[in-house]
């Protein structure tokens, strides 16, 4: 049977339920932006201020996308791929660690496992490396709760489509919880419902109809 959720002060029937995960499964926005200053090279240091505000402005784009626009737009220097890719490896061997020790968030847990009961379908899709995804989920023994993981280089956009083509989803009765620009600008492009999570990352700009801190009370 379909899972009943609040959503627009309304009850709403859904088949499916996907999850971003920093900052809306997993508090891991603090070690990923601590982890962002802590990559950045000395001889920049001039730049840190304009990075960390670029950061919390564009949470959830892989972190590919934030070296290249910390090269290429801020520090005004191209790179080469292989450069780039070695950026990112650095950034990972910073930020895994960190990230290791991040707690659920409030009632995140919880939420996925009423999905389940109620046999709704749940995926996660985020920017976080698929490699990395997977090992933060199996280091909580949570992959068995979700029916799809999909991390990068899959994009917010490309994998709402795939999850609907792939399930045979209507549109509105699928969900997208996230917690940034990127999140709610992907769910209102694909058209699926959208919640959204505060969290460290800048308020979206587009339009929020449903909010909340704790995913519980979502539950009708």
């Amino acid at each position: 049977m379909p899972i009943q959720l609040i959503l627009s002060d309304s009850i709403t029937e859904l088949d499916a339920v996907v999850f971003d995960c920093d900052g809306v499964l997993l508090e891991t926005i603090p070690a990923k932006l601590q982890s962002y200053m802590e990559w950045m090279p000395m001889e920049y240091e001039s730049l840190r201020e304009a990075f960390r505000s670029h950061n919390l402005k564009s949470f959830g784009q892989s972190r590919s996308v934030q070296l290249r626009y910390f090269y290429e737009k801020l520090a005004k220097r191209s790179v080469s791929e292989d450069f780039l890719l070695h950026e990112v490896d650095r950034f990972s061997s910073i930020c895994e660690p960190l990230c290791k020790l991040a707690p659920w968030a409030d009632g995140s847990r919880e939420f996925v496992e009423a999905c389940k009961a109620m046999d709704a379908h749940t995926f996660v899709l985020s920017g976080t490396p698929q490699r990395e995804l997977d090992a933060m989920l199996n280091q909580r023994n949570a992959k068995k709760l979700f029916d799809g993981i999909y991390g990068f280089p899959i994009t917010k956009t490309g994998g709402l489509k795939n999850i609907l083509k792939q399930g045979g989803y209507q549109k509105d009765r699928v969900l997208f919880i996230g917690d940034a620009e990127k999140d709610a600008s992907a769910a209102m492009q694909v058209g699926v419902n959208f919640v959204y999570r505060p969290s460290e990352a800048d308020r979206p700009v587009s339009i929020v109809q449903t909010e909340t801190k704790n995913l519980m009370t979502l539950v009708a």
